[in-house]
């Protein structure tokens, strides 16, 4: 991984959005229409991630409470980067890799996967530190 990428990375981030569209596009809100999550990323390659669902109704893609941690690496030349998860509050998702496309505008970082034949984005805006 380049120095770059992880500098574009390396920080904390607040979901701003986490949407779900199906192959006939429609589009839904896997953890309701106010989720709430942090995913950090460190300068030794270490990512954590914890996605929460708000509203009081837990989400149909997945619990209503997730997390994970492991380590990152980023392809840059697919726009990729690569999660590898070592524990998670999910059984399914522990010990597995993760690719997510990314993309940067800004102070936002958005992260895709198709999975299932529906689109899978999340947005995720860097956390200000407070003053």
């Amino acid at each position: 991984m380049s120095l770059l990428a992880a500098e574009r990375f390396t920080g904390s981030w607040e979901l701003a959005t986490f949407t779900r569209t199906s192959a006939d596009g429609a589009v839904d809100c896997p953890l309701g229409a106010a989720p709430a999550g942090l995913i950090s990323y460190t300068a030794d390659a270490t990512v954590a991630v914890q996605l929460f669902a708000t509203d009081g109704q837990p989400g149909r893609l997945m619990p209503s409470a997730s997390a994970y941690y492991g380590s990152f690496a980023v392809d840059e030349a697919k726009g990729e980067v690569i999660h590898h998860i070592e524990q998670a509050s999910n059984d399914w998702l522990r010990a597995t890799r993760q690719v997510r496309q990314y993309r940067f505008d800004d102070d936002r970082l958005t992260l895709s996967a198709t999975v299932d034949g529906e689109l899978l984005e999340l947005v995720w805006q860097r956390r200000k530190v407070p003053a």
